[in-house]
Parts: C-alpha cells; sequence; structure tokens
C-alpha cells in the first residue's frame, strides 16, 4: 500500500504541476488510473494537508484566469467550475466574488472592439448577428451583450 500510495501521490503532483484542480477532478484522474479508493481517499486527505487542493482557492483561480486573457462569462465559469466536481455553494460565493472584481460589460467591450475587425466588411446587421453569437457563446449575459452592441452600433453611426 505504502509503494502504491507513493506512486499516487507523484503522479497526483504531476498533475497538479501542471495546473489547479478540484477534488473530484483529481480523484477521477487517481481512479482512472487504476488506483483503489483507500489509496485516493488517504492521498487525498494528504493533499488537503498540505494545502495542495481546495476548491475555494480552485474556483477563485479558475474563476478570475477564466474572466481574462481569452475571457469567459459567468455562465460559462459557473457551468465549467459545477462540471469539475466543485461543490454548489462554493461556486455561487466564488461567482459572487467575481463580479464585484471584474466588469462583465468591460470585458465585452474589449471581445467586441476585438471582433469588429472580423466582421468588418459585413453589413451592420450581419456584423451585430455574429458578434452577438460569438458573445453569447463565451457565456456572457444576453442583457449585458445587448447593452454593449447597442451602444457601440448608435455610437458608430
Amino acid at each position: 500500500m505504502k509503494d502504491e500510495l507513493n506512486k499516487a501521490k507523484a503522479y497526483a503532483y504531476r498533475l497538479l504541476n501542471y495546473r489547479s484542480r478540484s477534488e473530484k477532478e483529481l480523484r477521477g484522474r487517481l481512479k482512472d488510473k487504476g488506483y483503489n479508493a483507500q489509496v485516493i481517499d488517504k492521498l487525498a486527505e494528504e493533499l488537503k494537508d498540505e494545502d495542495l487542493i481546495d476548491d475555494k482557492k480552485f474556483a477563485r483561480l479558475w474563476a478570475k484566469m477564466r474572466s481574462q486573457g481569452n475571457a469567459r462569462g459567468l455562465s460559462v465559469i459557473k457551468f465549467e467550475l459545477l462540471s469539475k466536481g466543485v461543490d454548489k455553494d462554493i461556486v455561487e460565493e466564488t461567482l459572487s466574488e467575481a463580479r464585484e472584481a471584474f466588469s462583465e460589460e468591460e470585458i465585452v467591450r474589449q471581445l467586441l472592439n476585438r471582433r469588429m475587425r472580423a466582421v468588418a466588411g459585413l453589413d451592420r446587421q450581419k456584423a451585430r448577428q455574429r458578434i452577438y453569437g460569438y458573445l453569447k457563446r463565451r457565456g456572457f449575459s444576453t442583457q449585458v451583450v445587448l447593452k454593449v452592441l447597442d451602444e457601440t452600433y448608435r455610437d458608430s453611426r
């Protein structure tokens, strides 16, 4: 058991070195690798004690990462966190913090401005539809997307 625990720990460290993971995600990867439930439970407890798996920290980090760069809206972030096994209460708390930490409207404006170049040759209605679809697929709220689109197209007349 000790040898299997050490192998599982080395594998878990490799996974966590690549990126943070939720507890459920890590347990699933260990199970898929063939480790038994007893080893997985013991390792999960050790990793929690070492503060290497913490769903609250993971959720905050994930929300921050996904709201920057190749930005995603809060609905997509919520879906991703839930699919990674993060508790619903932790997800709601994280999204509440994220709403305060960044402006979804500002992110939508930045993405829209970048996307304007891609639809430059299209007529206004077609360009607006494409940008709307693009932003909705990224998980931004309809209300925010329409508000920013209306402002942008009203200002560009």
